[in-house]
């Protein structure tokens, strides 16, 4: 069973936060909004269940500007950039073509080492931010079943459940 400590609160307010990946206008009667209830749900619970909202008008005015910093960074993880491709068999032909192919893999590995670091740290200052606005309640762990028991779903919406109008 998965438990939800402060890491997973923020990971959970970040994941609101971030657009569906790829998310095209064609898809968005099906996963996507699905996705997105769900997270939005899955955070709605935790809050409710760590006894903190996390947004400007739930926070206690003496936390404030932890909480601006909190929201900064937390849009800052989102931003992180990345590279990827569903079919990347045309680049890597013309990367081999030109030339280039093995050092540009190469540096694009020591970029994605980098944003995994970054990433990492962000969570870092969240989950410590979180440990100042939570206080008392900091090491608290929330379960699923506790969460089911206020109606909030754990189950991920699966992708391959939706059709895809590509």
């Amino acid at each position: 069973m998965t438990s939800y400590d402060r890491r997973a609160f923020a990971l959970a307010y970040v994941e609101v936060l971030r657009p569906p990946l790829g998310a095209l206008d064609s898809e968005l009667d099906g996963y996507v909004p699905a996705l997105s209830k769900y997270l939005k749900q899955l955070l709605d619970g935790l809050e409710r269940l760590f006894e903190l909202r996390l947004d400007r008008d739930g926070m206690p005015q003496r936390m404030g500007a932890l909480f601006m910093l909190f929201h900064s960074t937390a849009v800052n993880h989102t931003e992180v950039p990345g590279w990827g491709f569903l079919e990347a068999g045309l680049l890597h032909t013309q990367l081999e073509e030109a030339g280039v192919h093995e050092r540009v893999m190469a540096d694009l590995e020591r970029v994605s080492a980098c944003n995994a670091q970054l990433r990492a740290a962000y969570l870092d200052v969240l989950e410590s931010l979180l440990v100042a606005m939570l206080g008392e309640r900091a090491d608290r762990v929330v379960s699923e079943a506790e969460l089911d028991a206020i109606g909030v779903s754990t189950i991920r919406p699966d992708p391959c459940d939706y059709d895809w109008d590509l």
